[in-house]
Order: structure tokens, then sequence, then C-alpha cells
């Protein structure tokens, strides 16, 4: 019996090679497909993610940063310099050698301080990629540094407007003027600004009570976002006891001076104070027992007790005739201020570097430091005031007014300081007093 071949397994051998050439890249194609779609997926992921980090940074930090944008920041420490921090950044050797090239038209490295703020600009996505370098010289002038279309460093000046606010305080003196500042949410500049603009009037060293009030209308200097600075109290009221002292400046901008509701200075020949704040701890007398000699004896001069280092103010406008040191007064200065008038200021730790013998000096400005030298039992100062070459008590001397606004001018004064009085914030004091009555009121409905 003759039995007949299949032509199947031939023909299967024969095109094995062509099915398993087909099954392999069928595999391989599968294989492909799903790493594409995971690669997708994963991208999907990165960018959403891109775009979570995007929004957070722009929230927190510009509202100028776009998607997969965000700022990299290095202030310049203790011991360190531009360069290194630059290192510290990622930047190349060769890219730091022409950043400094770049910017040196613009920046003194000398200067240059501690904790100045250098700020690069990324993008992450699609592409990580340099956009800009800013170096922080203040809070409004910057340099920015960037890329040219050919890879070159360019830098550039770049100045931030400035906008100015006007805002509003109120506070009632509890502990210390200072105290009541930080309460208010002012800054304790701006009080110091309170303070001399009634130094002719009030002295904050003797005469602050605990029931004293204060109010004021001042600038404030915005830019990029934040404030940078207090510019003029444009109007202030200081309640001092049963006295209210009233300032308005005109005219409002550069060379403007202070006056009250009448068109009077508030300037007088002389300061009431030789300091800001200090506590008088002695007064001008015929008899004082002396701590250190253990005799009476006369003290003619009034003593403020301050902390070592405290600057001390010219009452008035004046030159210097005496600068020297003394067995018992220790760093001396004396100043003629007229024919009539002189002052002297005893026991510094220091003289300003300005003040020589001979020389000129301003009222407010600073002629020396609070110190102990000399016949001193502990850091302070001891001030003399002279009139006609004679010892006078200078807390209770007056002293007359410096200017008044000329007549053309006193209308017009008093129409913009009745205006600019409208501004000011109620009375701190009467806000208080209301509270208390509201409270009173409603123990008494119960």
């Amino acid at each position: 019996m003759i039995t007949k071949r299949s032509n199947f397994a031939p023909l299967f051998l024969k095109e094995t090679p062509l099915i398993l050439s087909l099954l392999f890249c069928f595999i391989f194609v599968s294989c492909q497909k799903e790493k594409g779609f995971k690669g997708v997926n994963q991208g999907d992921q990165a960018t959403s993610q891109s775009k979570l980090k995007g929004k957070r940074l722009k929230r927190s930090i510009d509202s100028r940063l776009g998607l997969g944008e965000f700022f990299v920041e290095k202030k310049i420490r203790k011991n360190s310099n531009f360069a290194e921090t630059l290192e510290e950044m990622n930047f190349s050797y060769q890219d730091i050698l022409q950043i400094i090239k770049a910017v040196k038209p613009f920046i003194n490295f000398s200067k240059l301080q501690i904790n100045t703020v250098l700020q690069k600009k990324e993008r992450s996505y699609p592409l990580k990629e340099f956009l800009s370098l800013e170096v922080f010289l203040s809070w409004i002038e910057r340099v920015v540094v960037e890329k040219g279309e050919k890879g070159e460093w360019k830098a550039r000046k770049k100045n931030l407007p400035i906008t100015t606010k006007v805002t509003k305080f109120n506070g009632v003196v509890e502990a210390s003027l200072w105290n009541s500042a930080v309460k208010a949410g002012l800054d304790p500049a701006v009080i110091e600004k309170l303070s001399q603009i009634f130094a002719w009037e009030i002295d904050f060293n003797r005469e602050v009570l605990p029931v004293d009030s204060w109010r004021i209308i001042v600038e404030e200097k915005w830019a990029g976002g934040k404030r940078v600075s207090w510019g003029h109290i444009l109007a202030a009221e200081y309640k001092n006891g049963n006295t209210y002292h009233k300032a308005v400046r005109f005219p409002k901008g550069k060379g403007g001076e202070y006056y009250d509701l009448e068109g009077k200075s508030l300037k007088k020949k002389f300061l009431k104070s030789p300091l800001r704040f200090g506590r008088i701890t002695s007064r001008f007398t015929r008899r004082r027992f002396h701590p250190i000699l253990k005799i009476r004896r006369p003290h003619y001069g009034v003593d403020y007790a301050a902390p070592k280092g405290t600057p001390i103010f010219a009452v008035g406008d004046g030159r210097v005739t005496r600068k020297h040191y003394s067995k018992w007064g220790g760093k001396t200065i004396k100043i003629r201020h007229n024919s009539v008038y002189q002052t002297a200021y005893k026991h510094l730790s220091k003289f300003h570097p300005s003040v020589r013998r001979g020389r000129k000096v301003k009222q407010g400005q600073v002629i020396g430091y609070v110190g102990s030298t000399g016949l001193s039992t502990g850091p302070h100062l001891h001030f003399e005031f002279y009139q006609g070459g004679r010892y006078v008590d200078p807390l209770g001397k007056k002293f007359p007014q410096l200017k008044k606004i000329k007549k053309e001018n006193l209308i017009s004064y008093k129409s913009f300081a009745k205006e600019v009085w409208k501004f000011l914030p109620e009375r701190q004091e009467a806000v208080l007093l209301a509270k208390k009555t509201n409270e009173k009121k409603k123990k008494e409905d119960l």
C-alpha cells in the first residue's frame, strides 16, 4: 500500500521563518505601544506637576512667572563674595567670568553688602533653560543679566517705579510712646519722625504721660509690591495731658516745614532736649549731693540717663568752640549759638567724626554719643545751658519761634490745612471711651 505524503509539513517548515518574523514584529510593536502609552502618561503627570509647581510659585513669588518657571535665590554670605555666590547657584566658571564682566559697569563690588540678594529665573518645562539673573542693589534698584541671541551675556540697570500711598495711624501712650507705635502697627521709625516734629513743643524725656494720645497721616513708599520706606508725615496731633499740639506739613513736597493750624512754625531757636529719648536723673539746682564726692555742691545742668552710644543732638545752630577731655566732664563739646547763648555736652563716649573745633553745626545734627567718661557713675549726658555767660536752667527756659508763613501764603495754607486735617483718624482715646460706654450700657441692660 502506497501512502501519499502530505504537502503540509514541508510547506509549514518552509514558511516558518516568515511566520516567526511576523509574530516577533507584532510583539515588538505591542511593547512599543505599551511603552509609548506609558510614556505619555508620565509626561502628562510631569506636565500637571509642573503646572501645579508653576502655579504655586506664581502665587508665592511673582505674578509674572509662566508655566514651569521658577526662581532660585541666594544671598551673599559673610566671608563670601559675588563670584562664590554665583558658583553656589550652579553657574559655570566661564559663565561667572562673563557675568562679572557684564555687570561691572553697574556694580561696585567693593561696596556690595552682605545679604545682597541674587535671583536666578529658570524654566523647567518643556526644556530646562536659563532666563535671567537679577542682583538686588536696593529695594528699588536692580541689575538684570540676560543672554543674547548669540549666547553673549548682557546687563542693564532696572529701577522699580515707586508709588506713594497715604495711610493713617493713631494710638494711646500706656507704657511708652515707642510701645504705643508698635501696638498700633506703626514702624517705630515714624514715631521718631513724630518726636522730631514736636521736639520744640514737648520734651519726650520728661513730659510724656500715660494718658497721652497721638494720630497721624503719613506717606508710604511702595515698589515691587512691598513697602520700601516711609515718606513725610503730612499731618499730626499729639495730646500731651490736656494740651493739643497740632502740625501740618506745608508745602506738601520738598522743602516743606511744619506749622500749627494758625500758620505758626513749630520750630524754635532751640530743641527742648539734646536726646530723642532718655530719662532725667538730676535737674538744675544750687545744692545737690554729689554721688562720688559725697558733698553738697551746685549742679548747673541737667543729667539725662541713656544707654551708652545713644546719639546726642545739637539743640541749635552754632559753632563748636571747645572739643576736649577733662578730668571732671570727660569728653566735652561746647557750642556758641550766638552772642548770647551757649551749650555744653559732657561725659560723651565719643565725638561724631564731623565735629571739629571752629566748625559750624546745625540744629538736630548728631555731635556725639552718650558715655560715662570723666567723673561719672554710669552712662548719661550732662547738659549745660548758658545765657550771657551765666548758667540757666534749660528746662525752665522758653524761646521764640523762628518762622511764620508769609501773609500772602497764609490764606492758601489755612485752606490746605483744613482739607488735610479731615483725613486724620479719630482720636484713639475717643474710640476707647465709646467702647467703655457701650460695655457699661450692656452691663446695665443685663
